[in-house]
C-alpha cells in the first residue's frame, strides 16, 4: 500500500492547530472561497426542481457561424441570470447560531434532511465529507492517492478504514458554545469588514453574511468549526463550511472550517466558554428521536424491464416531476449492494473525492452520505438533460461537427423555456441493433466487471426513442437489476459513449445525428 502525491512524492498531511490569539493583518476584504457549484431551480408553474450545477453553458467551436454563436451566448446569459442562491427547502432560522446548530444536529444524528434544510444551496456534500475526515481523524490523503497493488492491499486498506469509521460515534457530539469571531480576529469587527460582508452577500442575492464559530466536543477531543451564514429577508441559512473566517485564519480549505484544538487552545477556551461541560443540544437528542435519513426511501420498487424504468422517467421528465424521475434510479439498493472492494481492486488506487463512493457504508453516516451523494449526482444529471434538450431544440447543434465539439453545462430550464407537452415515447432500440460491437467480448467483460462492482444481478444499456417538437431523439442510459427488478443506473452510460454522444448531452441526441441509416425501422414498442 503506497501513498503518492500528484507529483509522486510521498507526503503526510499535517493537522492545522488554530492559534486562538491570531491577529489578521492582511487585506480587509480577504477572498471568499469560490463556491464550487450554485443551486439552480427548475420551474413548472409552482413545482420547483432544485438542482446543483456549476456554470453557464460555454461553447468553443471556431467553425460555427458568428451569428449562431452570438445567439448561444445570449441564451446562456439569459439562463445564468435566473440562477441565484436561494433557501433550499427550509424557511430559515432566526439567527446564524440556530442555522449552525441545525446543521450540527443533522451531523450528530446522520440526518441529511436536517443538514440539507440548514443550507442555502445544495452543494455542501464535499465539504461535509472533508469536515467528517477531520472530526473522525481519518487518515485519508486529500491531495494525493493511495496505490493499491493487489487484492490483499485493498482488503487491508478497507478493513482499517472500516474500523476507523465504526470507532467514531457522532451521536456523542456535544455543542459547547459559540465564539464571537471578532474575539478571535480584531479586524472582523471593523466597520469596513462588515460592509464587505454585506457586499459579498449581495452577490448571492442575500442581505448579509456572518461568520459563525462553534466549539464542539467529540470523542474527548474539542474542535472549532467555522461557517458562513447568509441572511435572506431576516432569515438565516448556512452558505458554506469554513468560508471567510476560515480563510482569514489561515485554515486550509481542505479542512472545511474544522480544526482540532490542542491543549493550549483548550485552556484558552475558558476565556470564551466558561462552562465547557454544558451541551447546547437538546437533552437526549439521538438519531432515533430525529428520524434517520435512511428511513427516507428515494427509489421505487423497481420495474420489470429497463424500458419500463425509462418510460416512468420520461413521463416524469415531460411533466417536470423531479421526485418521479429520481425514484426510477437505484439509490438505496445501489448503495447497499455496491462493492467498494471490487471497485478499488479494479482501479488499484484510492483517490479521495474522485470515486463513485469514498466511504464503505458501514455506519449510519457513511451509508446516509452515500445515499445523499448518489441522489445529488442524479439530480445534477437530470438538470443537465433539460439543458441539453433545450440547446438541441434551439438548433444550436444543427450539424454533427458542432454537436461533437460543442459543450453544454447545466442550466435552470423552466417550462417557459422548453414546452414538453408534445413529447411522446415511441419505443426502444436494442443496443446490439445499433452497434455490432455492443456484443463484443471486450464490452461483455466490462459489463461483467460493472455487475460485480454494483453487486447486481445484471447491468444493461438501453436506448429509448421519443419524439418532441417534430424531431426524434434517442435517450441512452445504463440500467441495473436487483432481485429481478430493474432501475436506471446512470443517464448516458456505455451505449451513449459508444454512439459518440458528447458527455454534456447526458445521453440525449437527435437520431438524425447518429449517422445510422434506417434507425426508425429498428424501433420496438415498449411492452
Amino acid at each position: 500500500m503506497i501513498i503518492r502525491t500528484k507529483t509522486e512524492i510521498a507526503q503526510a498531511p499535517s493537522p492545522f492547530l488554530i492559534n486562538m490569539n491570531i491577529k489578521y493583518s492582511g487585506n480587509v476584504e480577504g477572498k471568499m472561497k469560490k463556491i464550487q457549484e450554485c443551486k439552480h431551480i427548475l420551474v413548472m408553474v409552482v413545482v420547483l426542481l432544485i438542482s446543483a450545477y456549476t456554470s453557464a453553458c460555454s461553447f468553443s467551436n471556431a467553425s460555427a457561424p458568428q451569428a449562431e454563436m452570438q445567439e448561444i451566448s445570449e441564451t446562456q446569459s439569459k439562463l445564468a441570470d435566473a440562477s441565484t442562491v436561494q433557501a433550499a427547502g427550509a424557511a430559515g432560522f432566526d439567527s446564524p447560531e440556530q442555522a449552525v446548530k441545525a446543521y450540527l444536529e443533522g451531523l450528530k444524528t446522520s440526518n441529511f434532511k436536517l443538514i440539507s434544510d440548514s443550507f442555502a444551496e445544495e452543494n455542501y456534500l464535499d465539504d461535509v465529507l472533508r469536515q467528517y475526515l477531520i472530526l473522525s481523524q481519518l487518515d485519508l490523503p486529500t491531495d494525493s492517492y493511495i496505490q493499491l497493488n493487489d487484492a490483499d492491499e485493498v482488503k487491508q486498506f478497507l478493513e482499517k478504514l472500516e474500523v476507523q469509521l465504526e470507532a467514531v460515534d457522532l451521536g456523542s457530539m456535544k455543542l459547547l458554545g459559540f465564539i464571537p469571531p471578532e474575539s478571535l480576529l480584531d479586524i472582523y469587527g471593523t466597520e469596513t469588514h462588515q460592509k464587505n460582508m454585506i457586499k459579498q452577500a449581495e452577490k448571492y442575492g442575500g442581505d448579509n453574511i456572518e461568520s459563525c464559530v462553534a466549539v464542539i466536543e467529540l470523542e474527548e477531543n474539542k474542535y472549532i468549526l467555522s461557517f458562513d451564514v447568509i441572511e435572506f429577508d431576516s432569515r438565516w441559512v448556512n452558505l458554506q463550511l469554513g468560508g471567510i473566517f476560515a480563510h482569514m485564519s489561515g485554515l486550509d480549505s481542505s479542512a472545511a472550517g474544522a480544526a482540532l484544538l490542542d491543549t493550549e487552545d483548550e485552556r484558552m477556551l475558558k476565556n470564551f466558554i466558561s462552562d465547557s461541560s454544558k451541551d447546547l443540544f437538546e437533552p437526549g437528542i439521538e438519531a432515533s428521536d430525529v428520524g434517520k435519513p435512511t428511513e427516507v426511501i428515494f427509489e421505487m420498487e423497481g420495474f420489470d424491464s429497463p424500458q419500463l424504468a425509462a418510460k416512468a422517467y420520461l413521463d416524469g421528465f415531460k411533466a417536470y416531476k423531479p421526485d418521479q424521475m429520481i425514484s426510477t434510479f437505484s439509490i438505496e439498493s445501489y448503495v447497499d449492494h455496491y462493492d467498494l472492494q471490487e471497485s478499488l481492486e479494479h482501479v488499484q488506487a484510492y483517490v479521495f473525492m474522485h470515486q463513485e463512493f469514498n466511504l464503505p457504508a458501514v455506519n449510519d453516516f457513511s451509508r446516509s452520505f452515500n445515499i445523499q451523494s448518489r441522489k445529488e449526482q442524479i439530480t445534477r444529471d437530470i438538470a443537465g438533460q433539460y439543458a441539453a434538450l433545450h440547446i438541441v431544440n434551439e438548433g444550436y447543434f444543427g450539424n454533427s461537427d458542432f454537436l461533437k465539439d460543442g459543450d453544454t453545462s447545466d442550466e435552470s430550464i423552466s417550462s417557459e423555456q422548453i414546452d414538453l407537452s408534445s413529447m411522446k415515447i415511441l419505443g426502444y432500440i436494442p443496443p446490439e441493433e445499433l452497434l455490432e460491437e455492443y456484443d463484443a467480448d471486450s464490452l461483455l467483460n466490462t459489463k461483467a466487471q460493472q455487475t460485480k462492482v454494483c453487486g447486481a444481478d445484471e447491468v444493461e444499456s438501453s436506448v429509448v426513442i421519443f419524439e418532441f417538437n417534430g424531431n426524434k431523439y434517442c435517450f441512452c442510459f445504463d440500467a441495473v437489476q436487483y432481485e429481478n427488478k430493474w432501475y436506471i443506473r446512470w443517464l448516458g452510460g456505455d451505449i451513449s459513449t459508444l454512439l459518440g454522444i458528447p458527455n454534456d448531452l447526458v445521453g440525449i441526441m437527435p437520431i438524425d445525428a447518429l449517422e445510422k441509416s434506417e434507425v426508425e425501422k429498428l424501433i420496438v414498442p415498449i411492452a
